[in-house]
């Protein structure tokens, strides 16, 4: 063999050498860190639990069941944020430097959620949103590292606003939780309302840690409006706010419709809610596709319990995820933006339609359910029933990111 022939024959092995290294390393190489912050604990606990689980199942679904990609295992690690901003803006920093996470997720405030983009601009990460729905967040609060799988609340209102003007009252008082989420639902709400010809008679904000709503109720009792809309949020505005309204007569004098929650807000409305409509994110029975029967079946085997709100969103941005880094074939940042941007994935709303995520602004392309309350046999509690679930073209969203 000539010196030039033995040349090549050594590049070529070690060529191979080094691919079948890469390989090697690849497989058995560390985790693929995923940094979750979500509320343990707080006026969201419960929510928090129901997104971290429905990416938990998101995950298994996507891997099948072996909890890796690219030959790496997926590593959670979850920090509770308490319900409060600055706790989850404290974790996020601890998640992205001492946790050196790859990827973060996570928050059902949006308060949170903004906070952390902030950081997650600062230390060039991926964020990716299922819960945190406040417009801001794919709006005016724009950065490329935050991508967001669940709804905006602009989405819910253009796919709602007409229906409540034309069905429930065109003098409209809104009750809204007092923080970003339920200002910013107010507002998108407000705008589509009105651009279907209702009118805005009062507007009123409650504190989270609200127990009390009769002052609220009772100026809302008085103000000539013919519909109440409710922003629901936590704890205290999902059990204790549609006893209240139930007490002080409301139901009687005026339609109520609201952004529906869980089965916790459900029981506590009772047969009065039948009749009720509005936009409904997310409810197990809502959607007969094989997806959404996949997350029924498991989250009931595992959890002893069906998929509740947040559980459907957190459910695809698990999914989402897995995808992203297939198409990426990395967890470097750069390549999970290009790969995020455009991405189309699907979720268990329906199978009829692929999900995709706006490049513009990172906003997950999606129509909001519109349903009624009904009486079910065997149900303690009113069910939602699907009117129509628009598609992703008929929700025109949009784009509100800052000029560059």
């Amino acid at each position: 063999m000539s010196g030039k022939a033995r040349l090549v024959s050594a590049v070529l092995v070690m060529a191979f050498m080094v691919t079948a290294f890469t390989r090697s390393a690849i497989a058995s190489g560390e985790p693929i860190k995923i940094g979750v912050v979500t509320s343990r604990s707080g006026v969201f606990q419960e929510w928090g639990t129901e997104e971290l689980r429905g990416l938990e199942l998101g995950l298994e679904y996507a891997t099948d069941g072996t909890n890796q990609v690219l030959g790496r295992d997926i590593k959670l690690i979850v920090e509770d944020d308490t319900s409060k901003p600055e706790v989850g803006v404290q974790k996020a920093v601890k998640l992205l430097t001492e946790g050196n996470v790859d990827i973060l997720t996570g928050a059902i405030s949006s308060a949170v959620a903004m906070g952390i983009q902030a950081k997650v601009l600062e230390y060039k990460k991926p964020y990716i949103i299922s819960a945190a729905s406040a417009d801001a967040i794919t709006g005016e609060n724009f950065n490329r590292y935050t991508f967001r799988v669940g709804r905006s609340l602009r989405q819910g209102s253009l796919s709602g606003a007409k229906y409540i003007v034309d069905n429930v009252g065109k003098n409209i008082a809104i009750l809204a939780a007092d923080y970003a989420g339920g200002r910013s639902f107010a507002d998108a709400y407000k705008k589509d309302f009105i651009a279907n010809g209702g009118n805005i008679v009062i507007e009123l904000y409650a504190p989270l840690a609200t127990t009390d709503f009769t002052p609220y109720l009772q100026k809302i009792k008085s103000s000539g409006a013919n519909a109440l809309m409710l922003f629901v949020t936590g704890a205290n505005f999902t059990t204790m706010l549609p006893k209240q309204i139930g007490e002080l007569g409301i139901y009687e004098k005026m339609k109520v419709a609201t952004d529906f929650a869980d089965i916790s807000f459900f029981k506590s409305l009772g047969m009065a809610g039948v009749g009720m409509v509005g936009t409904c994110m997310y409810y197990y029975e809502l959607f007969d596709n094989p997806l959404n029967k996949w997350l029924v079946e498991n989250h009931q085997k595992k959890f002893n319990s069906p998929p509740e709100l947040w559980a459907g969103h957190s459910f695809a941005a698990g999914i989402a995820l897995v995808a992203a880094v297939k198409k990426a074939g990395s967890v470097d940042t750069e390549a999970l933006i290009k790969a995020l941007e455009g991405l189309e994935f699907d979720g268990p709303k329906t199978l009829t339609e692929k999900m995709r995520i706006r490049p513009e602004d990172h906003q997950a392309m999606q129509g909001v359910p519109v349903v009624e309350l009904i009486k079910v046999e065997g149900k303690d509690y009113p069910v939602p029933k699907l009117l129509f679930l628009p598609t992703a073209e008929q929700v025109n969203l949009p784009i509100t990111v800052p000029a560059k």
